[in-house]
């Protein structure tokens, strides 16, 4: 028999069909469906599902999170840190006192107030700082507080009331000095102690002070304190022979060993070289345009209240006429450093006035005396 001829499409036919190794054993239908099963088996129906989409965005996601994460540790970094020091403002019994009007009526709380206490407290801790505010009531509330702080009294045993009522009425001689001296010295006319007449002339040399910029207040520079040292160190060597200051060798016995030790003018025969000039610095007098204002507000006192027994008359009196004379010495000894002509009469005035008193029988009279005549004449 012929097999009939090869056409295109039983060619094309013959090269789809498969090729099939012989080797390899075709699977059973048993096989197949049991393959399936652990297919099967092996999924998990609540597991998620992913396509491509879901996982670019996931990854997306990430990076974006990851990238905000770090901003927000950036802007963290650069954000101040808060202030760890906290005034417990919020645990306060009464709010502090914000102007000097507030000050005024915590100062004059009655007794019978349960805050009263608080209050005074929180009045004296305060009432300085506004002060150097200078706010816009400071003359008008300068006179009412002054006389409120003279007087004052530490009824509820405060452990910083005599430190913060002294700097309260310094504040006031410093920021309101005439308006201040004036109150005072009426204070002074009245019926008041001997204790609060010397308080008030302490609170006017202070003032003052502070404000002239005296000497004694300025701390000595490091110059100053090293001027016997630098003497010492630039003294000769001859000198020093001649006045038998000079010790080469200084032998000492430590624990019974002998230990020889070299002075320092042996060992500093380097070259001393000059210091550098320093340019002297000027303060402004800030008392001196003030200065016979206060002074003869003094002296009026005195002038008014000479025929007062109370003030002047007896032990106590003697006592505030030696403190009294000692406040115009150095009121004037603070005015010296101020250019004007003013400063010679003043000084002249209480020369005068002291010299009258230089008989007095008591010995602390005597002695303000000759500090006042001592100021007067430099």
């Amino acid at each position: 028999d012929e097999l009939p001829p090869a056409t295109e499409d039983t060619m094309d036919a013959k090269e789809e069909e498969p090729e099939v190794d012989p080797k390899k054993k075709p699977k059973s239908g048993k096989r197949r469906n049991r393959m399936k099963r652990t297919r099967q088996d092996l999924l998990d129906p609540d597991a998620e599902y992913f396509t491509d989409e879901s996982d670019s965005s996931s990854s997306q996601s990430e990076v974006s999170n990851g990238s905000s994460m770090n901003s927000s540790w950036e802007e963290e970094d650069s954000l101040d840190a808060y202030p760890l020091d906290d005034d417990e403002e919020d645990l306060r019994r009464v709010s502090l006192p914000r102007t000097l009007q507030d000050c005024f009526a915590y100062l004059v709380a009655p007794d019978s107030d349960n805050l009263a206490r608080d209050k005074q407290q929180a009045a004296l801790m305060e009432l300085a700082r506004l002060v150097e505010s200078k706010p816009f009531d400071l003359v008008d509330m300068t006179s009412t507080l002054v006389r409120v702080l003279l007087h004052l009294e530490d009824k509820f045993g405060l452990s910083v009331f005599a430190e913060k009522k002294w700097e309260c009425l310094l504040a006031f001689g410093i920021h309101a000095p005439l308006d201040t001296c004036v109150q005072l010295v009426e204070e002074m006319k009245g019926g008041a102690s001997l204790g609060t007449r010397v308080e008030a002339l302490s609170i006017i040399a202070a003032s003052a002070e502070r404000l002239s910029v005296s000497p004694t207040l300025v701390p000595p520079s490091p110059q100053t304190k090293n001027i016997a040292a630098t003497s010492a160190g630039s003294t000769s060597t001859r000198l020093k022979i001649a006045l038998g200051l000079r010790e080469d060798n200084i032998v000492k016995e430590v624990g019974g060993d002998v230990i020889t030790t070299t002075s320092q003018a042996t060992l500093s025969k380097t070259r001393r070289w000059r210091q550098p000039r320093v340019d002297p610095k000027t303060t402004t007098n800030k008392f001196g345009p003030i200065a016979a204002h206060t002074i003869y507000s003094l002296f009026a006192l005195m002038a008014s209240t000479k025929e007062n027994s109370s003030i002047w008359g007896g032990s106590t009196g003697e006592l505030f006429l030696s403190e009294f004379i000692k406040t115009l010495s150095i009121m004037v000894n603070c005015a010296s450093t101020y250019p004007s002509h003013a400063v010679s009469a003043l000084a002249i005035d209480l020369f005068e006035l002291a010299w009258s008193f230089h008989d007095a029988n008591s010995v602390e009279v005597r002695r303000s005396v000759l500090l006042a005549m001592a100021t007067c004449m430099q």
